[in-house]
């Protein structure tokens, strides 16, 4: 993960708005909002520089756009807090995850929240049916429609898939940070229990690729690396019933071992933790990581 984490590095501290911008449509107007312009955005509203890194282009950016406000954290390989269940984080060599709780809160007496949970993959595993979930505790439910999940990292060029037009030669970049895959709503929800959690199951393919456009209409095609990759996946939800002060939130991974790809869902229930709904035949070939969890508070 060291070319990724110097990039990333990069991203956080240095202007990028020569290159590195999003574009978001608001009424009829295009308006373009660099790389810096968020990542400054987080930093100063509390967000941890491990998370700027760790986060997804479009992860940030949702949070940008809801007006979010660092709330809480369970730091990267760091599980020996009274927040955390587990003695240790990192569950397979190359394998890093954590969580942290957004408030979005717009209307008085309606606490909304962002969860994400960011993980880092830098292992010869195969990711070809594995899973993610969120859960949660106080009364909460989510909103479905604002699921993000998200594909990201360091991608290496593929001349083979770029393309030049004369008089706009893209410039050789060997490596680039970007996005590689991004589903939303519906899309991005494969397990869900109202009120309790949700999670979405998952393949990455040594195919996906994110372009990296220049003028004329030329561009540069990046490859993922399946063993050196990261990810996101996030949820808004907001309360809808007063069940008490005490709030929490947590999150794992689900890493499947056999050969065979077999439908399974995730079940939720806080505290007693997120689970696998499949067949006993099969409960040999997963494993699940360690949750991350942290509490936060219904008004910041």
């Amino acid at each position: 993960m060291k070319i990724k984490k110097y990039l990333s590095f990069l991203a956080v501290f240095f202007s990028m708005t020569s290159f590195g911008f999003y574009r978001t449509m608001i009424g009829h107007a295009e308006e373009a909002i660099s790389t810096d312009l968020i990542n400054t955005y987080l930093i100063e509203h509390g967000y941890s520089e491990d998370f700027v890194v760790m986060a997804g282009e479009q992860t940030k950016l949702a949070l940008y756009e809801a007006g979010a406000v660092f709330e809480a954290e369970l730091p990267i390989n760091e599980g020996s807090g009274p927040n955390s269940r587990s003695s240790s984080v990192t569950d397979w060599p190359g394998f890093a995850h954590s969580l942290v709780v957004s408030d979005c809160t717009i209307e008085e007496n309606y606490p909304k929240k962002i969860i994400t949970y960011n993980w880092d993959w830098a292992t010869f595993l195969r990711v070809f049916n594995d899973s993610v979930g969120i859960e949660w505790s106080g009364g909460f439910i989510a909103l479905p429609e604002t699921a993000l999940f998200e594909i990201h990292g360091v991608g290496q060029i593929d001349i083979n898939r770029s393309h030049s037009v004369p008089g706009y030669d893209p410039p050789y970049v060997e490596y680039e940070n970007g996005t590689f895959l991004v589903e939303r709503g519906n899309d991005a929800i494969t397990s869900y229990s109202p009120g309790l959690g949700v999670g979405h199951r998952f393949a990455v393919s040594s195919q996906l690729t994110f372009r990296r456009t220049y003028g004329g209409g030329s561009y540069n095609t990046y490859m993922i690396n399946p063993e050196d990759f990261s990810g996101s996946y996030s949820i808004t939800i907001i309360k809808y019933i007063e069940v008490n002060d005490y709030n929490a939130a947590a999150g794992a991974y689900i890493h499947w071992t056999d050969d065979l790809i077999v439908d399974y869902s995730l079940s939720f229930g806080y505290p007693s933790g997120i689970s696998v709904s499949l067949d006993p035949e099969w409960q040999y070939s997963y494993e699940e990581s360690s949750e991350v969890a942290v509490d936060f508070q219904n008004f910041v």
